[in-house]
C-alpha cells in the first residue's frame, strides 16, 4: 500500500460499525489487521496474514498492474504468459516444452504483445507464429544464424 491505512477484517462485520470503531478504538483493539503505508497483507482462502513491512520498490512492483504494467521476477515463461493472457485476448501455445523453464524478468506493458514477442525473440531465441488474432505459437528457434 502506498498511502493511508486499510483495515482487514472478517466479511460479516457490519461496515457502519467498523467505521465508528476506527475513530474510537486504537489500532490494536480493532477487529482485524490494520496495514499502513509501506506494509503488505495477503488474503488467501478467506484468511489473511499479518502485515509486513516492505520496500517502496516492492510495493511499486506489486501495484504495477494499476499502470497497465506486468512485472516478472524470474517466473517461468508459461506462468508469465498466463498472466499476460489475463489482460489481453491473446492465448499462447508453447510448442517446445523446454521454453516452460525459461525464467522471465522485467517490466512489460500488459497490452504490448509485439514488444513482449520481440523481447522473447532477442533474449531467448524464441520464434513465434501468429495463428490468428488470438493465438500465438511459441517455439525455440532452431535455425542457425550466419
Amino acid at each position: 500500500m502506498t498511502k493511508g491505512r486499510v483495515l482487514i477484517t472478517e466479511s460479516y462485520q457490519p461496515i457502519d460499525k467498523l467505521v465508528k470503531q476506527q475513530t474510537r478504538l486504537t489500532t490494536e483493539n480493532l477487529p482485524g489487521v490494520v496495514i499502513a503505508s509501506g506494509e503488505i497483507a495477503t488474503i488467501e482462502n478467506s484468511a489473511f496474514t499479518a502485515n509486513k513491512s516492505t520496500s517502496f520498490e516492492q510495493i511499486q512492483r506489486v501495484l504495477a498492474w494499476q499502470q497497465g504494467m506486468l512485472v516478472f521476477n524470474g517466473q517461468p515463461l508459461d506462468e508469465a504468459l498466463t498472466e499476460v493472457s489475463r489482460y489481453t485476448t491473446i492465448k499462447f501455445e508453447i510448442i517446445d516444452s523446454k521454453l516452460n523453464q525459461t525464467k522471465v524478468s522485467g517490466y512489460f506493458k500488459a497490452n504490448d504483445i509485439d514488444g513482449l514477442l520481440e523481447s522473447l525473440k532477442n533474449n531467448f531465441n524464441v520464434q513465434f507464429e501468429k495463428v490468428n488474432n488470438n493465438i500465438i505459437r511459441l517455439s525455440l528457434n532452431t535455425e542457425e544464424n550466419h
